[in-house]
């Protein structure tokens, strides 16, 4: 994480995300809580290889990267199939400055830090799913124009809580999650407004690395780069990785398959 100033002296802050997994809540409030006092006008989220996790810690990334007009609204809504309406009926997440699940750090009802922009930027390939979608769609759901730049996301929208049984988890499809407005209908993937490739050639965050160099340039003129079209069209066809191990994350933390996840106490 960082903040980067632009070529036109607006302040940007830079987040990778990687993964919903226990723990991160508590390095997003850190990380996001020292930026409150730095004049942001926007955010670049850095999710391209996050594949998801506990919608616990979407919801409080949300919340922070939001302001505290949008406390009590809905951030996502969660629809099971008509055989559990009570489920339905109990399963709404809306926006609340205190904490709802806490972590190591941070406990519940903890104040969290709120920057409360209006825009954020995304930075997004076909790797970026489910929870991470979540954040998305929960921000356009209460009105926050987020933008994405580079491919496509994977197109999930749907979600499960961990069923242990002889030895063996399965997570079977249980919901699907809409924001404020209703909307979860994007199986096909949230298409990009700077359709740009992804850039393997120099470090992420370097302010000359393809998306984020992207996203600045966008930030700065309200315009994609001129390499870049200005949407996404389609899913790629480029396979999932869904091995845990597959971006160097302990396997105990980490759902083995990209995801949006409930744990047991919600």
């Amino acid at each position: 994480s960082k903040v980067i100033t632009t070529a036109t002296g607006q302040r940007v802050g830079y987040v990778l995300f990687n993964a919903h997994t226990q723990g991160a809540q508590d390095k997003l409030i850190d990380t996001l809580g020292g930026m409150v006092t730095a004049g942001l006008s926007t955010m670049v989220l850095d999710m391209r290889y996050n594949g998801g996790g506990f919608v616990y810690t979407a919801l409080s990334l949300a919340t922070m990267l939001s302001g505290p007009s949008n406390e009590n609204k809905v951030f996502e809504r969660l629809q099971f199939n008509d055989k559990r309406p009570q489920d339905t009926a109990e399963s709404t997440f809306v926006y609340t400055g205190a904490l709802l699940f806490g972590e190591t750090r941070y406990a519940t009802n903890f104040a969290l830090p709120r920057l409360a922009l209006p825009r954020v930027y995304v930075l997004t390939t076909d790797n970026t799913c489910s929870a991470s979608e979540s954040v998305i769609n929960g921000l356009r759901g209460v009105d926050v124009e987020v933008i994405l730049v580079g491919k496509t996301t994977c197109g999930k929208p749907y979600g499960f809580t961990r069923k242990d049984n002889c030895g063996l988890a399965y997570f079977p499809i249980e919901f699907q999650g809409t924001n404020a407005k209703g909307f979860g209908d994007y199986a096909g993937g949230m298409p990009s407004t700077c359709n740009v490739p992804d850039d393997l050639d120099r470090p992420l965050g370097n302010v000359n690395e393809g998306l984020l160099s992207a996203a600045l340039t966008h930030v700065d003129t309200g315009s994609c780069p001129p390499s870049a079209s200005n949407a996404s069209t389609g899913l790629s066809k480029a396979p999932i990785n869904t091995k845990a191990g597959a971006l160097g994350l302990p396997s105990a933390t980490r759902p083995q398959m990209p995801g949006r996840v409930l744990t047991p106490r919600q």
